[in-house]
């Protein structure tokens, strides 16, 4: 069976070399987007985060006249970028300075090194059928670590710290270097992808944890209700965000849905004190035409399963408050997690070419008479 295991480590770790690389490689990068974008935009630094509802609404409708394709979701200047972040209807997204409303960048997926990294991170540059390639390779890593770590425990008598290094570039020192390594950082890394992985099937995930803790699962997280059915005009965006400020006041906004208004539902998603997720995943749905509140989930207060797949995000993608020090301690942790990562798929690759070599430099010498 130790054998069987050892093929199948092999032949899947090969096949997911070249895509698990690229995931890493851009994961990394991403963790300190803001930081990139804060460099790239020194204005930023000193732009203003907070403001009342009718100054938002002011500033939203404002965008919305301005780019007249259309707004579909706007972030709010948070601490760790203190700018509008829009998603416009034709695919672009764009940076708003707060107060003068200045456009400070605008761009699409492939011309800018961020978003470009995300895309690839997030959907292998294949959107949809991209995202669940990368749910697939979370899963296939999974069992990677996992097998990788029942294959070395029987060696576990000949662990060395010194081999943490290899002396060289043989294959016995390199694959020495690959398990142990690998076992070293078995916790970190099984913490890291499994999150990540629980982000690719949110749904799916959040559904076993509350499974497992007995309770009930409702819809999907952020899901908008059903608008009831009544005749007139929606309401200004000022008194609808007033009314999302007044619920949940603890909470700060950090999401605006204005894509799915048309439906006669207003989407809010705030970040209560207590939530550890960068964004919040507590929601507010306000009738358009009323300004009633419809529904409201307050992630502060979710079920056990909810609260601990609310930590999966900021866990997997160093978000935990960067703007402490805990915070850009875990970012460095994940960074360097990432770093051992790549080191030893390029190791066990290594090792497998050097294994190669062997094989045909023994193949071709000539058979003893």
């Amino acid at each position: 069976m130790l054998e069987i295991l050892r093929k199948l480590h092999l032949y899947i770790a090969l096949v997911t070399a070249l895509p698990l690389v690229l995931l890493i490689a851009s994961g990394v990068a991403l963790v300190y987007k803001t930081d990139f974008w804060q460099l790239d935009h020194p204005a930023l630094k000193n732009a203003p985060v907070e403001g009342s509802a009718e100054e938002h609404a002011r500033a939203i409708e404002s965008m919305a006249a301005r780019f007249d394709v259309g707004i579909e979701y706007v972030k709010y200047p948070q601490p760790e970028l203190p700018a509008y972040h829009l998603w416009l209807a034709d695919g672009r997204e764009a940076l708003v300075m707060p107060g003068s409303l200045e456009i400070v960048d605008q761009w699409r997926w492939f011309q800018r090194p961020t978003a470009f990294l995300a895309e690839l991170h997030l959907h292998l540059l294949a959107d949809e059928a991209g995202s669940r390639v990368v749910g697939w390779l979370g899963l296939l890593t999974l069992f990677l670590l996992v097998s990788g770590l029942v294959i070395w425990w029987p060696a576990l008598k000949r662990f060395r710290w010194r081999s943490l290094w290899p002396r060289d570039l043989s294959r016995p020192r390199l694959l020495m270097f690959h398990r142990n390594l690998g076992a070293l950082s078995f916790p970190v890394l099984l913490l890291l992808v499994a999150c990540g992985t629980g982000v690719a099937y949110f749904q799916p995930t959040r559904s076993l944890l509350n499974n497992l803790f007995g309770d009930s699962v409702s819809a999907p997280l952020g899901a908008a209700p059903s608008a009831p059915e009544h005749g007139g005009e929606p309401l200004a965006l000022e008194p609808l965000l007033a009314a999302a400020h007044r619920t949940l006041p603890e909470g700060r906004i950090s999401f605006v849905a204005l894509g799915a208004m048309d439906g006669g539902v207003l989407t809010v998603r705030k970040r209560m004190p207590s939530e550890p997720h960068p964004n919040g995943l507590s929601f507010v749905h306000l009738d358009t035409r009323t300004g009633e509140v419809l529904e409201v989930v307050d992630g502060s207060a979710a079920s056990r399963g909810d609260r601990l797949a609310n930590w999966m995000y900021p866990l997997h993608a160093g978000k935990l408050n960067p703007a402490t020090a805990g915070g850009r301690l875990w970012q460095a942790v994940v960074t360097l997690s990432g770093v051992v990562m790549m080191g030893l798929v390029l190791a066990g690759l290594r090792a497998w070419v050097g294994s190669l070599r062997g094989t045909r430099m023994r193949s071709s010498k000539p058979a003893e008479r």
